[in-house]
């Protein structure tokens, strides 16, 4: 597994034995959670979502905030975003640039939903 580098955390890279902890630091925030997929810009959180269990996905993209009053959605998806932020940001340590977390559906031609609207 290559050295995982989150963007706009201060260029903070993790090397092989911190993945383990940064997993578990995720799991912590969602108890749900069926798999976690990180590369080398972003991270991909697959967990069990509600109504027939179908999967949701989180994109985590750590950037800076482009300041064009785009926010994060709503609803229960935001207090889940704003739990892995918490845990990001425990992680990292200090993240000067915003966290903007888009969550949106995997694979929307299986589930017949439309993608997240993203604003």
């Amino acid at each position: 597994m290559p050295i995982i580098k989150i963007i706009g955390a201060d260029k903070m890279e993790f090397n092989d034995n911190d993945i383990t902890t940064f997993e578990n630091e995720i799991k912590k925030a969602i108890v749900d959670i069926k798999e976690l997929e990180i590369t080398e810009d972003h991270v991909v959180i697959y967990f069990m979502g509600p109504k027939n269990h179908r999967v949701i996905s989180v994109e985590i993209q750590v950037f800076s905030h482009t300041g064009t009053g785009k926010e994060r959605p709503t609803s229960a998806m935001q207090q889940m975003s704003d739990a892995i932020c918490d845990s990001l940001v425990k992680l990292c340590g200090r993240v000067k640039e915003k966290i903007i977390v888009q969550p949106f559906i995997s694979n929307p031609e299986k589930t017949g939903l439309a993608e997240w609207e993203r604003k």
